[in-house]
């Protein structure tokens, strides 16, 4: 046996305090959180997408994963809509990012600014799809976008703090040979 992997019962217990992050998180962003000029900022696509940022495909599609079902549970819009749209978002960004430096701050933020116009416009595609009667240019020029771009201005300090956090928990393995 490996004694380097950690027991089944470690590993659920970490799922569960994922799982329980992103719905403290999904709460706070439905109900909680202040609104800037009736726009609200998605903490959870910035934490997903940041997570995916610093540690790739898989475990980003689990963050979706779990923020997307808890967003779906506390929000208004059709179900299944912001899992689908977590889902898109950290595949794109992982598609597009594996071969580029993950700590160039422009590309990041270019990155973030990518993946909430997506998720935007996945979920105005969604109301459409389902019935909701959008028009579509007006909705993207008054919602979709200026909800970016706040995203966006949220998502540096978002990704630093998931940073610091990240490598705050890892050991530090010296790379250098003397």
């Amino acid at each position: 046996m490996n004694e380097n992997r950690p027991k089944i019962e470690q590993r659920v217990t970490h799922q569960l305090l994922l799982a329980l992050l992103l719905l403290s998180v999904a709460l706070l962003q439905t109900a909680l959180a202040p609104s800037l000029w009736r726009f609200r900022v998605d903490w959870v696509l910035l934490m997903v997408v940041s997570w995916t940022l610093l540690h790739g495909l898989v475990p980003g599609l689990r963050w979706a994963f779990y923020g997307g079902v808890s967003l779906d549970l506390l929000g208004a819009l059709p179900v299944g809509s912001h899992l689908l749209a977590l889902l898109l978002c950290v595949s794109a960004v992982a598609l597009l990012m594996e071969p580029l430096d993950h700590d160039q701050p422009l590309l990041v933020l270019a990155t973030l600014l990518l993946a909430a116009l997506l998720y935007g416009f996945t979920l105005m595609l969604v109301l459409h799809l389902t019935g909701h009667t959008l028009p579509l240019y007006q909705y993207s020029l008054v919602v979709v976008i200026p909800t970016a771009i706040i995203n966006t201005i949220a998502a540096l300090p978002t990704f630093a703090l998931l940073r610091w956090l990240d490598r705050r928990g890892r050991p530090v393995v010296a790379t250098e040979l003397l």
